[in-house]
């Protein structure tokens, strides 16, 4: 389920930084819970994991210049972005999507509801494959890591 509820195609964001502008524009907008909206990790409870603090374009940017041209005013807006962290931001560059670009707002609507379902799934998988890497060639294999502790991720 998409994590708000903003129908305004001609909302826009700030510029400047998700952490100082356009992320707390989105947050305040949103009713944000705190928490990247595909891992649900949280990003506000310390200075350290507010630093991990970024937005998403849940329908991404780079089609604006592509095949999804005439809804580039929908794309930048404010009801297809997500608050996130870094990894899963990461981890979703460069998501192909291969809907055909809408036509409505109903189906600009239904196409990004679609893509953030994916993005969350692809999302967690990544994260699972990551943890695993990080306790084989990270954690478990270096003194001292964890107090000999498994790691939890």
């Amino acid at each position: 389920m998409f994590p708000h509820n903003i129908k305004d195609l001609n909302a826009k964001l700030r510029t400047g930084s998700a952490r100082h502008d356009y992320g707390l524009q989105l947050a305040e907008m949103t009713n944000w819970n705190g928490e990247c909206a595909y891992c649900t990790r949280d990003l506000i409870s310390t200075y350290e994991s507010w630093l991990h603090l970024q937005v998403d374009h849940v329908i991404p940017r780079y089609l604006a210049k592509h095949n999804y041209k005439s809804v580039k005013k929908w794309i930048e807006s404010i009801p297809n972005c997500v608050i996130c962290c870094a990894a899963c931001n990461a981890f979703l560059n460069k998501f192909e999507v291969d809907a055909d670009p809408p036509k409505t707002a109903d189906d600009f609507f239904s196409i990004r509801n679609q893509i953030f379902t994916k993005k969350k799934n692809q999302a967690t998988e990544r994260h699972k494959k990551e943890c695993e890497m990080y306790k084989e060639k990270w954690a478990l294999g270096r003194k001292g890591y964890h107090g000999g502790k498994p790691p939890l991720c």
